[in-house]
């Protein structure tokens, strides 16, 4: 009876083991989501600004927005003239 016993803690125990570990990776990510909800865009972008392909593609955005108002611009000009 002992035998059977040990048997099914010794069976039980990785899948213990892997159920705390999925419960921990799940919970962190509820707290990332919360986290993640609870920041501003602002404090995003700030918190992302040290990433350098972040920053690029940031920077390329800003251009092509420019780009595009500008663009605007000129085509609102040529409409009125």
């Amino acid at each position: 009876m002992q035998d059977i016993i040990c048997q099914r803690i010794v069976l039980t125990f990785p899948q213990r083991i892997e159920y705390q570990l999925v419960r921990k990776q799940f919970s962190q990510l509820d707290l990332q989501s919360s986290i993640l909800s609870s920041t501003s865009l602002e404090k995003l972008d700030h918190l992302m600004a040290h990433d350098p392909d972040i920053e690029r593609r940031q920077n390329d955005l800003i251009n092509k927005r420019k780009v595009y108002d500008e663009t605007i611009k000129d085509l609102q000009n040529l409409d009125q003239h």
